[in-house]
C-alpha cells in the first residue's frame, strides 16, 4: 500500500487517479496494451518484408549482396519499423523458415514475391 492510498479514502484515491489520467499526467491502463498490439502489428509487417527477401533468395535462387541488404534494411526502417529492436534477427529467421516450410509454389511465397517485385526490387543497386 502506498503512502498516498493510506492517507486518502478509497473514493478520493480513485477520483484523484481519474483526474491524473484525464490531465495526461498518468497513462490509462490500456496504453501498454495498445503499444503491445502496435508493436505486434509492426513485427508482422517486418516479417512480411523479410518473407519477400527470403522468397526471392529461395524461390528465384538469387543472391542479394550487402548493398542490396543495406538498401532493403533502410527502406524497411523508413516504413516505421525502428521499434522492433532486438527481435529483428528472430523475425528474419522466422520469415526464412515460413517460406521454406510453405514452399515456393505456395500462396505465401507468391504473395511474398509480389511484394518483393512491387516494393523491394526497385531498391536493388
Amino acid at each position: 500500500m502506498t503512502r498516498l492510498s493510506r492517507r486518502l479514502p478509497p473514493l478520493a484515491a480513485v477520483l484523484l487517479a481519474a483526474v491524473l489520467v484525464a490531465a495526461g499526467a498518468l497513462p490509462p491502463a490500456a496504453a501498454p496494451a495498445r503499444a503491445e498490439s502496435s508493436l505486434a502489428a509492426k513485427e508482422a509487417v517486418y516479417t512480411d518484408y523479410y518473407r519477400a527477401v527470403a522468397a526471392y533468395g529461395q524461390c528465384r535462387k538469387k543472391h542479394l549482396g550487402q548493398a542490396a541488404h543495406d538498401a532493403i534494411a533502410h527502406y524497411v526502417e523508413q516504413q516505421g519499423m525502428s521499434e522492433i529492436g532486438t527481435k529483428r534477427l528472430l523475425l528474419i529467421q522466422q520469415a526464412k523458415d515460413d517460406i521454406r516450410a510453405a514452399g515456393c509454389n505456395s500462396p505465401l511465397a507468391t504473395e511474398a514475391l509480389q511484394r518483393f517485385d512491387r516494393e523491394l526490387a526497385p531498391l536493388l543497386p
